[in-house]
């Protein structure tokens, strides 16, 4: 079939377009394909019925911008594009009657006899809707939906919020006397085209969670390995954070990423937790990512419960700073092995006066590659988090790695005794004395010894 005919533009506004052609005037195409393109990019693509030869778009465009636009006949046998054809916003006040709720006014184009008025297609009657309306008619309101924050204030929940509506939520940490209240609107987003939550305001009156952490088994706790109150006051005045699920259902995840903000930055905090079962702050599973971050301290956990901040003196003593030395040592020893084997390697084959041993380079070589091997294993997990798959697999996998570096060690070895001996045979083959000659020089001596030993005996018996 031919391609499409009189392609044009009937209404381009920077909120909508409409776009009219003629059907081929050789073939009946089963659909049609409208693309929109920026510059060299593509903006927006739609297939259309092959009854219709008009097309709506609802496509935010800018006056100044390259737009182009073509319409493609489609069929199963396959496809013939129209030329590609410029166009801008020419068009952005247009009025006409139509029918349309409160939430918008009719969308109008020119229609027969180049008169303006209501664009109508098989979804009904259109309408151009104010912010906050969506639907052909604008006869409906969109919605931000039900969303749950965590905040250093507590947990707060906000409801379902139509377009443009301000929800107010108490500080659930503040009193019925204070009636402090958190305000939050559901906006509209032209560039989304729908409705989203906005910035939460208000939340300087609301009550962080640390002026009620009144718990007195966990303070005593504390404050039984601290020193003394002034350690009580530092638990106070510093943010805690509670996560929880709100069900029973079991739920997976690897790692959650938690900030809280400490009073001042005099002294290193770090992330810790309630332990109920050791009845006292611990680190476990947790692991400090930024100590200033935009003012926050984000921490790494890979639990729920409850989260505060403390100075790390509290948690890290002489004894940590021994077993962070005895994590480190093998990665610097390792470095320093393969310093040793790169200068071996190289001074080996380097050598003047003596001539190239090919089995030490071999050998120097591949304890080269194993200590590279190594020190990766143990740099890995300083980098990434190998420990997240299962550390069954990881054991196995430093279990064969020593084990082929056994083997190797081992095999090379033996190699190398092999061609040390190839090489004291030649040289014992040219002394004047080999092996068996010596060997015939000693039956000799034997069998003379022998003989006199007999003659001597002979008369006496």
């Amino acid at each position: 079939f031919s391609a499409i005919q009189n392609l044009r533009v009937n209404v381009a506004t920077e909120d909508y377009q409409i776009f009219e052609w003629e059907a081929p005037s050789y073939g009946h195409p089963d659909k049609y394909r409208l693309a929109i393109a920026k510059g060299e990019s593509m903006h927006y693509e739609e297939e259309l019925d092959s009854r219709r030869t008009v097309a709506l778009t609802k496509v935010a465009i800018s006056p100044s911008g390259n737009f182009t636009f073509k319409v493609t006949a489609v069929d199963a046998n396959g496809e013939t594009p129209s030329e590609w054809q410029r166009f801008t916003v020419f068009q952005n006040d247009l009025s006409c009657d139509g029918e349309c709720s409160t939430g918008g006014v009719p969308l109008c184009y020119y229609g027969a006899f180049n008169r303006l008025e209501q664009f109508v297609d098989s979804r009904g009657a259109h309408c151009q809707c104010f912010h906050g309306f969506v639907g052909v008619g604008c006869d409906k309101t969109d919605n931000c939906q039900p969303e749950k924050t965590i905040d250093t204030f507590g947990g707060l929940d906000w409801r379902e919020a139509s377009a443009n509506a301000t929800i107010q939520v108490p500080c659930p940490y503040n009193t019925e006397s204070d009636k402090q209240k958190v305000e939050r609107s559901c906006e509209w987003n032209k560039q989304l085209g729908r409705a989203v939550w906005a910035r939460q305001k208000e939340v300087d009156k609301c009550k962080t969670q640390s002026s009620v952490l009144t718990h007195l088994g966990m303070l005593g706790t504390f404050a039984q390995n601290a020193n003394g109150v002034s350690t009580i006051h530092t638990v106070a005045r510093n943010p805690v954070m509670s996560l929880k699920l709100d069900t029973e259902e079991n739920v997976y995840f690897a790692k959650i990423i938690i900030m809280l903000k400490p009073k001042d930055f005099l002294q290193n905090y770090t992330c810790v937790f309630y332990d109920a079962a050791e009845g006292g702050w611990s680190t476990r599973g947790l692991r400090r990512l930024d100590v200033n971050y935009h003012g926050f301290v984000r921490c790494e956990t890979t639990h729920l419960g409850v989260f505060s901040l403390l100075p790390e003196t509290f948690f890290f003593d002489e004894s940590d700073a021994l077993r962070d030395l005895g994590v480190l040592l093998p990665t610097v020893t390792t470095f320093i092995s393969m310093i040793c084997s790169i200068f071996l390697l190289f001074m080996a084959a380097v050598q003047k006066n003596n001539s190239v041993d090919f089995a030490m380079l071999v050998y120097l070589f591949f304890v080269f590659m194993i200590l590279v091997v190594h020190l990766v294993m143990l740099v890995a997990p300083q980098v990434g988090d190998p420990f997240a798959l299962s550390p069954a697999l990881h054991l196995i996998l430093q279990f064969s790695i020593l084990s082929v570096t056994a083997t190797l060690y081992l095999v090379l070895s033996s190699v190398r005794a092999v061609l040390m001996a190839h090489e004291r045979i030649k040289d014992e083959e040219e002394q004047c004395c080999s092996r068996p000659c010596s060997v015939i020089g000693l039956g000799i001596c034997k069998c003379f010894k022998n003989s006199y030993m007999a003659r001597t005996a002979g008369p006496g018996q």
